[in-house]
């Protein structure tokens, strides 16, 4: 059974660019105006929402959903870093409004990145095209990744938590930190 839902003439305008921030970027808002995704390629990003008690570390394949209406505190601590951001403009859908979220992508999120990332590094002649789906695409992934692991079971958030530490194998982070962008107690 193929489900279809007639969603009527879409007023969002979903864009990508290209981010990056130096080592000691800080930005923070009691009331963010814009809806913006990004997502770390490089490097590493702090966010502290409005409820955290810590910071969750986002490192590559780290993503933050910053919502209209949100409070939050972005930062970089002695390195930076890049990657991209989704912005949607015009009619911001409901489910986009509310507090911003973090996450680590899985493996849906991950390709999806990456073709926005191979778009925006070396964009070609359709890029233009191609990018706007994809973006929503990536948008409205995330969010669905991010419900699943409110109802996860503790399998899965033993596969999340694997999955963070196989990704920083190679750094020097500590544990707590690597693991501060998943929605667990340490």
């Amino acid at each position: 059974v193929l489900l279809c839902i007639d969603m009527g003439q879409n007023k969002s305008i979903y864009s990508v660019e290209s981010k990056r921030q130096p080592p000691g970027y800080c930005f923070q808002t009691e009331n963010y105006s814009e809806c913006q995704l990004i997502y770390v390629t490089e490097g590493q990003l702090y966010f502290r929402g409005q409820e955290a008690d810590t910071e969750a570390l986002l490192a590559p394949h780290g993503v933050v959903l910053l919502r209209p209406g949100s409070a939050f505190r972005l930062r970089c601590k002695d390195e930076g870093y890049r990657g991209f951001a989704v912005f949607v403009t015009g009619e911001v859908p409901r489910a986009l409004r509310g507090t911003a979220v973090t996450g680590l992508a899985d493996g849906a999120v991950r390709m999806l990145g990456g073709m926005i990332e191979r778009h925006v590094r070396a964009p070609v002649a359709e890029s233009g095209d191609v990018l706007p789906g994809l973006a929503q695409a990536l948008i409205w992934e995330v969010l669905a990744l991010v419900r699943e692991r409110k109802n996860a079971s503790g399998r899965d958030w033993a596969a999340a938590v694997r999955t963070a530490l196989e990704l920083n194998l190679g750094t020097a982070l500590p544990v707590r930190e690597i693991l501060s962008s998943l929605p667990l107690s340490y």
